[in-house]
């Protein structure tokens, strides 16, 4: 079916969230999209490790890298995108154009004759950054004394180039490590026929994405605490919605959909991941979030005022990802009267079987799952307490002394202490992610268009 596009609807302009992490449910985006309540849907499909992970694939296989669930967020969107809805998403990730052939080749399939897919490319810094030679504080080096641990160094961008392409009249927007609320500042350019930024309007719009990033946050997930704080409907949470105005933004949800939007659901979302609410610092505004006013007009709606918006930082910021060795889990069950005293048998063990890989073993730690995996200690266990599984968890040089690791834990299963059951382990790639600043004329931005 062809892509039509829709006259600039007489009601308030509506967004909705699609996302907040890469592997987030589809079937309340889709929900959302089809309930013909919202005019466009943000996804947001990166976490702070996300590029790093990213990268790792590409380097794997160089057609990897981008969002694996690009295809099926956009067939799931199929009938929005018919409608003349817009779409815009961080799909690209560390590979923006292996997304943008998997959007076009799933819109061509699709049938979505017409749809104008738009990409924009830019923000890998690590060239820039190597030829600054950096210090990275976390390191105790130079970026370039890090040698083969250095994976990847990405910038956070701003709206600039998503206005773009929307002015270009893309239903489809992607890219990469593009920054989250900055994905709603150009969706409000956009919704709200604005002729440019200005530090008031991206402080509206960046607010805006502040809240669609935070997804199911907002409607309920992650409040409930019964007998205390009892949300509704939590096996069917249904993804949040704003509706836009010139100096506030209203958040709601389907009526249909589970969950709740109150005024302390929306509180808990305003302060998340907030530092300083006076400089909540993006690639497009200082915002100052201090002044911020809710008020809730009707059941399911709470409306925000009061963001100021001031001139954006002079420099963006970028995450560089640097290898930490190996990361090596491995854990199991212990059953019966006396199981505490036998997993601290089975630490001891441990502990005395791993010594031969010296160095290799950087750091680990032996945790019982609901008694000190968080808070506590193996001393307060209730004193009736018949069955526990255990974690053993280590950081290791190699990828030899990981797969030792597991291996020594592992047997306990066999020649250990007796009623040990269900061994698990596995190794991953372990790394970190250490910020810094990078000149703005050090990212060159370009933005392509398809047509379906």
């Amino acid at each position: 079916m062809a892509v039509t596009f829709k006259p600039r609807i007489e009601r308030r302009p509506r967004a909705g969230a699609g996302s907040a992490f890469a592997g987030d449910a589809i079937p309340p985006a889709a929900d959302l999209a089809n309930s013909g309540e919202v005019d466009y849907m943000m996804f947001d499909r990166l976490g702070e490790q996300t590029m790093t992970l990213a990268t790792l694939r590409k380097m794997k296989n160089p057609a990897q890298g981008y969002d694996h669930h690009t295809g099926r967020v956009l067939k799931a969107m199929g009938g929005f995108l018919e409608k003349g809805g817009v779409v815009v998403g961080s799909f690209g990730q560390a590979n923006v154009p292996g997304a943008l052939i998997e959007a076009v080749d799933t819109a061509r399939a699709a049938g979505l004759t017409g749809l104008r897919i738009g990409a924009m490319h830019g923000g890998d810094v690590l060239d820039h950054l190597k030829a600054q030679n950096v210090y990275l504080p976390e390191t105790g080096c130079t970026i370039n004394e890090l040698g083969d641990r250095l994976i990847c160094a990405h910038a956070y961008l701003g709206a600039e180039g998503f206005i773009d392409l929307l002015d270009q009249g893309c239903g489809f927007v992607l890219g990469g490590r593009i920054s989250d609320p900055s994905m709603a500042v150009a969706i409000t350019h956009d919704a709200l026929g604005w002729d440019g930024l200005t530090p008031q309007r991206a402080a509206l719009g960046t607010l805006v994405g502040h809240m669609l990033q935070g997804s199911t946050g907002i409607s309920g997930g992650g409040f409930a605490d019964p007998p205390y704080r009892v949300v509704p409907g939590l096996d069917r949470l249904g993804f949040p919605y704003v509706i836009f105005g010139d100096d506030y933004v209203q958040v709601t949800k389907l009526p249909s959909a589970g969950g709740m939007v109150t005024a302390e659901t929306v509180k808990c979302r305003v302060g998340y991941e907030i530092h300083d609410p006076r400089s909540y610092l993006t690639p497009d505004v200082d915002m100052d979030m201090s002044m911020i006013s809710l008020t809730v007009p009707d059941k399911d709606l709470v409306e925000l005022r009061g963001m100021t918006g001031k001139p954006r930082p002079e420099k963006l910021r970028a995450l560089v990802g640097v290898r930490k060795g190996f990361k090596a889990v491995s854990e199991g069950s212990v059953g019966g009267w006396g199981c505490i005293e036998r997993a601290k048998l089975i630490e001891d063990i441990v502990r005395e079987r791993i010594k031969p890989l010296g160095d290799d073993i950087i750091d680990w730690k032996f945790e019982i799952y609901g008694i000190t995996t968080m808070y506590g200690n193996a001393s307060n266990a209730p004193s009736d307490l018949n069955e526990l599984r255990y974690r053993a968890v280590a950081r290791c040089a190699t990828k030899y002394a990981a797969r030792e690791f597991c291996n020594e834990v592992g047997m306990v299963y066999f020649d250990r202490p007796a009623g040990v059951a269900g061994p698990k382990s596995y190794i991953v790639d372990a790394f970190n992610v250490i910020g810094v600043p990078v000149d703005r004329d050090a990212v060159t931005i370009e933005t392509e268009v398809v047509t379906v």
